[in-house]
């Protein structure tokens, strides 16, 4: 079994990337948070915080001022944690802000600018998931809502984020 992390980028055109999570020796998740800034040619990302709590198939998107680590397993089960960490984040702990509207792992993540997107899945009870949830930025506490569904179940899925043309030309 292979483990995983997930990476988000520090707002539009950053110059920082940020990797949560992941797993080490196939069993055992994480709560690191590393950093690395663009261009990066050699060394070492640095280890800036931690998320609440280890996890490792887990997903993440941004606004342009928070980072969003939603969802992934904790090595004994699914988890529904929505963390959240502020850009630039250089030291500390993400704290928990909130919940999907159901715990799962292997998922995927997309936003536009003024919403998160937590997308398919699987937990251990319910299997795949075509469940797509939604939480508006800046999100401070609740549970994302469920808006809709994917075409069909699935896990272990890619998602791309939208294009605001408003901003993409400012």
């Amino acid at each position: 079994m292979y483990t995983e992390s997930t990476t988000l980028q520090h707002g539009p055109g950053s110059n920082y990337s940020y990797v949560c999570g992941g797993g080490h020796d196939e069993i055992i998740a994480l709560s690191i948070i590393d950093l690395f800034q663009f261009p990066f040619d050699d060394g070492i990302a640095n280890q800036v915080g931690d998320l609440s709590g280890s996890r490792t198939f887990l997903s993440a998107n941004n606004s342009s001022v928070h980072g969003y680590v939603c969802g992934g397993w904790s090595g004994s089960f699914d988890l529904s944690t929505i963390d959240r960490f502020q850009f630039p984040f250089g030291r500390g702990t993400a704290y928990q802000v909130g919940n999907l509207c159901g715990s799962r792992t292997f998922l995927s993540a997309n936003n536009s600018s003024p919403h998160g997107y937590v997308c398919g899945g699987w937990n251990i009870s319910n299997f795949e998931h075509s469940t797509i949830d939604r939480f508006q930025f800046p999100f401070d506490n609740g549970t994302a809502s469920h808006v809709s569904n994917l075409s069909g179940s699935r896990d272990t899925l890619s998602a791309t984020g939208g294009v605001d043309f408003v901003t993409m030309f400012v």
